[in-house]
């Protein structure tokens, strides 16, 4: 699970070579702050958090969607393990009652 489409204004994150990072990013469950507005497989860099207030904000993020993330193995789970119940049975009725004249 990731956060997606966050912005900085430049004064939250610096890039691998120490530039201060301005733009679209977001928040990998697993592996922090990333360059841009959405996971991709490509590679693409790890931003570092300016300060201790941003560095707990991403990892109060990155909590949250661990959560989530365990949230839906837990579902998952307890789906594949309910068991299938039979659907209710149909009497056949019998006797009954007459009534006739």
């Amino acid at each position: 699970m990731n956060r997606n489409n966050l912005i900085t204004e430049g004064n939250e994150f610096t890039l691998p070579n120490g530039n201060l990072y301005t733009g679209y990013y977001h928040i990998h469950s697993s592996k922090g702050a990333m360059v841009g507005p959405s996971h991709v497989e490509s590679d693409h860099e790890l931003l570092t958090p300016v300060n201790k207030t941003v560095e707990e904000r991403v990892a109060s993020i990155q909590t949250e969607l661990a959560t989530g993330e365990q949230r839906q193995r837990n579902l998952i789970v307890n789906l594949n393990n309910q068991p299938v119940s039979s659907p209710p049975s149909v009497s056949g009725g019998g006797g009954g009652g007459g009534g006739g004249y």
